[in-house]
């Protein structure tokens, strides 16, 4: 069941004109199975305006902070922006 909630919620009207204006971030685990290669979580970052996923896989929940400094440099070194807002849950 994990994280199925029903709130009431209202659609955002905010309209993101380009790439990382708002990236939405999760972090899943633990698996109730581990990976051959180790790994037991996973963390999607989402852009707000293309809706481009990434996804990195994760031995063990510390290494969150190791991960998103990577996708950071590697996302805004490629797209020649800055990430402008981060959400997570």
């Amino acid at each position: 069941m994990g994280k199925i909630h029903h709130f009431p919620s209202h659609s955002s009207q905010t309209v993101y004109k380009s790439p990382l204006e708002l990236i939405y971030s999760d972090l899943w685990g633990p698996s109730p199975m581990v990976s051959h290669s180790g790994f037991s979580y996973y963390m999607s970052f989402v852009d707000a305006r293309t809706c481009f996923t990434w996804l990195y896989l994760l031995k063990s929940k510390s290494d969150a902070l190791t991960v998103f400094k990577q996708f950071k440099s590697m996302v805004e070194l490629q797209l020649d922006k800055h990430i402008k807002a981060l959400q997570t849950d």
